[in-house]
C-alpha cells in the first residue's frame, strides 16, 4: 500500500525512515533506542520551529510521567548519533529553558513530488513542474491526506507490530503557531474541518466542543478516560502569506505510541475541491482501521474564495461561542460570506443556524416571525446548492421543526443529515427534540445518547438527556443528569432552569424556587428563567411574588423581546385561564418555538385535565 505523503526526512549524510523509525548513515544504519527515534522523528516533523520541552516530553512519552533529565539524555543520545557536537550544533539547536529546534535543512523523500518547498517556509519557490492533481490539491485535501496517511502509516507499522484497531478519535484543538492571536479562529476551523472530514470516513469522531472544554494541557490518559477514545490527532497550524501549513500527529492513548505524523503546506485558493473525494479513498485504503460500508456519496465540493472561506471560519467561530452577541457576529460573517461567494452552501447553513438560535427558547433574541424566514431561506439555499451536506439538511429540519411545525418533514432532513454524515452530533440532538415534540420518548431517548456518545461533554445534550426523562415523568432521574450536568459547569444557567422544572414537578417548590433564582442571576435575567420563577412561585402559593415576576417580565418587554408563553406560563401556574388562554393565543401567533412540546410538556398536564383551562393548540 503506497503512503500519498512522505517516505523518508534525508537531511547531510543522514535518511531517516519514519515508517520504521530507522536512521542510516549512507548504507549504515546507525543504532539508536525506539525513544531517541521517536525524538528525533518529532523534531523532523516540527523542523524549523522550537519545540517546547514538555510538548516533546508529551509526545515521546504520552502516558509516562518523565522528569526533564530524560529528555536532556535522549536529546545527548542523538546528538552522539548524528555526531553533533564536536563541530557545533548542525543539526539539533538548543533553545535555553525552552526547548529544541532541527535546524539542518531537510529534503524530505516522497512517493510524489512535495506539495511546498523542502525547506519548509511557506514563501519558498514552488517546483518548476507539479503533476496536475497535485498542483490542484486543496487545504481541505491535505487535511484529509494528512488524516488519511495517518490511518495508512498505521496501517503499515501494525504489519509488523500488531495492534488493536482504531476505531474512535479527537481531534484536539490545533495550535496557531503565527504569533497572531487574531489567527485563533483560522487554527480552530481547521480543526473542525478535519473532525467533519474524518468523520464520515466510518470513524467515531468526538465533536470539537466537547474537546475544546478540556482544560488545555489535559494528559491523554485523561483525554482518553473523559472522551472515550482510543487514540487523538493533535498538531499546528500556520497561515502566511496566502499559503497555509499544518503538521499533525496521530497518537495511540492505548500504547502511548505516536502512529504518524507528517507536515503539508498549500495554497489557500480552491480550498473545499477534492474534500469529500480525497476523504472517501482515504476511507477505502483504510479498512483495516475502518469499516467503511454503505456510506452515502460525497457532498458536492467545489473552489470558494478565499476571503469567503476565512469569512466563514470566523463565522463558525462566533457561532460557537453560543452567546447572542457572537451569534449576531456570527450573521455577519456568515453574510460576508455569502456576498464574497453565492455559491459556498456551508455559509448559508451557517447562517440558517445562527438565525434559528436566535429565535429559538434557548435565547429569545429575535421574534420567531423576523428570524426564522431567513433561516429557512438561507437553509433551502444551503440545500439547493449542496444536497449531500449535512449541516444543510440539519439546518432546514430544525426550522422545519421549530418554526413551521412539521414534525414529518423535519424529520424527513434529520434522516437525510445522519445518512450524509452519521457522526454530526447536532443533527442527532435536534432530532431528539423533534422525537420529543411528537411523543416519541424511547426514540427521544436513543438519538440523546447518541448525541452524547459523538459529544459527551456538550452541556446542551447533558441537559437534553434529562430533559428525555423529564418528558418520561421520571423527575428522579432527571433531577440526576441536571446535577450531573452542573459538574460540567457548575455556573450553566440552563441546567439549573431545567432542574427547577424537575424539582416543581416533585412538589420540592422550595429548592426549586432556589435553582430558578440561580438561572436568573446566571443568565443575567433572561425572560424564561425570569417565568419559570414566576411559575414556582405561583404552583407554591406566592401570588405576590409570582405577579412581581410578572412585571419584571413586562418590564423587560420594553427593552427586548419577551414571548407570549412566558406570560402565559406564569398564569399558568396562577390558574388563570382566561388570562393563560389569551396569552397561549399570542404564542401561536409568534410561532413560539415552545409550543412543539405543548402535548407533552409536564409544565401543561394541568391544562389537559383541568376544565379551568379552555383547550389551546394540539391540546
Amino acid at each position: 500500500m503506497e503512503n500519498p505523503g512522505q517516505t523518508a526526512f534525508e537531511f547531510g549524510a543522514f535518511r531517516f525512515d519514519p515508517a520504521e523509525r530507522v536512521l542510516y548513515r549512507g548504507p549504515e544504519r546507525v543504532p539508536m533506542s525506539p525513544k531517541v527515534a521517536d525524538t528525533l522523528f518529532v523534531l523532523l516533523t516540527h523542523h524549523g520551529r522550537v519545540v517546547e520541552k514538555g510538548e516533546l516530553m508529551q509526545l515521546v512519552w504520552p502516558d509516562t510521567f518523565v522528569e526533564e533529565g530524560g529528555l536532556t539524555r535522549n536529546i545527548s543520545a542523538l546528538r552522539k548519533a548524528l555526531g553533533d557536537g564536536a563541530e557545533g550544533s548542525r543539526y539539533i539547536e538548543t533553545i535555553p529553558k525552552r526547548g529544541y529546534r532541527f535546524v539542518a535543512p531537510i529534503k524530505e523523500a516522497l512517493s510524489e513530488p512535495e506539495m511546498g518547498s523542502s525547506t519548509g517556509s511557506l514563501d519558498a519557490p514552488q517546483p518548476p513542474a507539479r503533476r496536475p492533481h497535485v498542483a490542484a490539491m486543496t487545504l481541505a485535501a491535505a487535511v484529509l491526506l494528512l488524516v488519511g496517511a495517518a490511518y495508512l502509516g498505521w496501517f503499515m507499522w501494525t504489519r509488523g507490530h500488531p495492534s488493536p484497531r482504531v476505531s474512535s478519535v479527537a481531534v484536539l484543538p490545533l495550535k496557531n503557531i503565527s504569533g497572531d492571536a487574531s489567527q485563533d479562529y483560522f487554527a480552530e476551523g481547521m480543526t473542525e474541518v478535519m473532525a467533519t472530514e474524518l468523520s464520515k470516513t466510518g470513524l467515531r469522531v468526538i465533536a470539537p466542543a466537547s474537546v475544546r472544554r478540556l482544560p488545555p494541557g489535559t494528559p491523554l490518559g485523561d483525554i482518553g478516560r473523559r472522551l472515550d477514545v482510543e487514540a487523538v490527532i493533535q498538531g499546528t497550524v500556520l497561515q502566511s502569506g496566502g499559503r497555509v501549513r499544518i503538521n499533525a500527529q496521530l497518537i495511540d492513548i492505548r500504547t502511548g505510541q505516536m502512529l504518524w505524523a507528517d507536515s503539508y503546506q498549500d495554497d489557500l485558493r480552491d480550498v473545499l475541491s477534492l474534500q469529500a473525494e480525497v476523504a472517501d479513498a482515504i476511507a477505502r485504503k483504510a479498512t483495516t482501521a475502518v469499516a467503511v460500508s454503505g456510506k452515502p456519496g460525497p457532498s458536492r465540493m467545489q473552489p470558494v474564495v478565499p476571503d469567503a472561506y476565512q469569512a466563514y471560519l470566523r463565522g463558525r467561530f462566533f457561532w460557537n461561542k453560543r452567546s447572542e452577541p457572537a451569534l449576531r457576529k456570527a450573521v455577519e460573517y456568515f453574510d460576508e460570506a455569502i456576498t464574497k461567494d453565492g455559491t459556498y452552501a456551508p455559509a448559508y447553513a451557517g447562517l440558517a443556524d445562527s438565525w434559528a438560535l436566535l429565535a429559538s427558547n434557548s435565547y429569545d433574541a429575535v421574534p420567531p416571525r423576523e428570524a426564522m424566514p431567513r433561516a429557512k431561506a438561507a437553509a433551502l439555499r444551503a440545500v439547493e446548492l449542496d444536497g449531500g451536506l449535512a449541516e444543510a439538511h440539519t439546518s432546514l429540519a430544525y426550522v422545519r421543526m421549530a418554526y413551521d411545525w412539521d414534525l414529518p418533514g423535519a424529520d424527513r432532513e434529520f434522516q437525510q443529515a445522519i445518512r450524509c454524515n452519521p457522526g454530526y452530533a447536532t443533527a442527532h440532538h435536534w432530532r431528539a427534540h423533534c422525537y420529543l415534540a411528537g411523543g416519541r420518548i424511547d426514540a427521544a431517548f436513543a438519538e440523546m445518547r447518541q448525541a452524547l456518545k459523538l459529544d459527551p461533554l456538550s452541556l446542551p445534550v447533558n441537559v437534553g438527556v434529562g430533559w428525555c426523562s423529564y418528558f418520561a415523568r421520571r423527575y428522579d432521574e432527571a433531577i440526576t443528569q441536571y446535577r450531573k450536568t452542573l459538574e460540567l459547569e457548575p455556573d450553566f444557567a440552563l441546567a439549573h432552569q431545567t432542574l427547577g422544572m424537575a424539582l416543581v414537578e416533585k412538589h420540592d417548590y422550595r429548592d426549586a424556587i432556589a435553582e430558578f433564582q440561580r438561572a436568573v442571576t446566571l443568565s443575567g435575567g433572561a425572560p424564561s428563567a425570569i417565568a419559570s420563577l414566576g411559575y414556582a412561585c405561583a404552583v407554591a402559593g406566592s401570588k405576590a411574588d409570582a405577579e412581581a415576576q410578572l412585571a419584571r417580565l413586562v418590564e423587560l418587554s420594553q427593552r427586548r423581546y419577551v414571548p407570549a408563553i412566558y406570560m402565559a406560563l406564569v398564569y399558568l401556574g396562577l390558574r388563570d385561564g382566561q388570562r393563560f388562554s389569551s396569552w397561549l393565543s399570542k404564542a401561536r401567533e409568534e410561532r413560539s418555538e415552545y409550543l412543539i412540546y405543548y402535548r407533552f410538556d409536564p409544565n401543561f398536564d394541568a391544562v389537559r385535565t383541568d376544565p379551568l383551562f379552555r383547550p389551546g393548540p394540539g391540546a
